[in-house]
């Protein structure tokens, strides 16, 4: 069984666009990843001073924050997988 699928075709203008397009999305991603691992490393310091709550979910948020931080891969956001 033969499965035929179509792509569009693009001249070179609009292929570099298309590719620019998805560059500045996938920055944007990229920035709101670090973003957040940034945000999670500071809950997780100041939330036992203020709440004197638990040490378990402090030590899982900076954790998370520092992987979110320093990876390179796509851990956060609404990446495509195109």
């Amino acid at each position: 069984m033969e499965v035929i699928h179509y792509e569009p075709l693009y001249t070179l203008s609009e292929a570099r666009k298309i590719i620019q397009q998805q560059e500045r999305k996938d920055r944007k991603n990229y920035i709101k990843q670090k973003l957040a691992g940034l945000a999670l490393i500071i809950i997780s310091v100041v939330s036992p001073i203020l709440l004197e709550t638990e040490l378990t979910i402090t030590l899982f948020l900076f954790c998370l924050g520092i992987y979110l931080v320093f990876t390179k891969d796509k851990a956060w956001g609404d990446w495509d997988e195109n």
